[in-house]
């Protein structure tokens, strides 16, 4: 908990104490500090997974024709090929129509 503190500047006595306090009333209450360090907590990645499949997904739109693509032109390809429904599912008729 130290180590997450400091690595987010929050105030290791105040999230310390209010752990215990947590600890002693049986979790009913969370107090600000403490609901903080659990919140950065919940950011932290579990695996490399995501990453891992972002590389993938680059290196699918990123190919030995589509050198040329600047960052302006490969982000929002890639936002959409990981974001975005499955081909198969997308209708582009309604974009085009508006």
């Amino acid at each position: 908990m130290k180590l997450l503190c400091k690595k987010f500047g929050l105030g290791f006595s105040e999230a310390k104490n209010a752990f215990i306090d947590f600890k002693e009333i049986g979790g009913k209450v969370i107090a600000d500090s403490l609901r903080k360090v659990m919140h950065f907590v919940d950011t932290i990645p579990v695996s490399t997974a995501e990453c891992e499949r972002g590389f993938s997904r680059k290196n699918l739109v990123c190919t030995n024709l589509r050198t040329r693509l600047s960052l302006k032109h490969t982000s929002p390809m890639m936002f959409i090929s990981m974001s975005g429904p499955p081909l198969a599912l997308w209708k582009p008729l309604t974009f085009v129509k508006s």
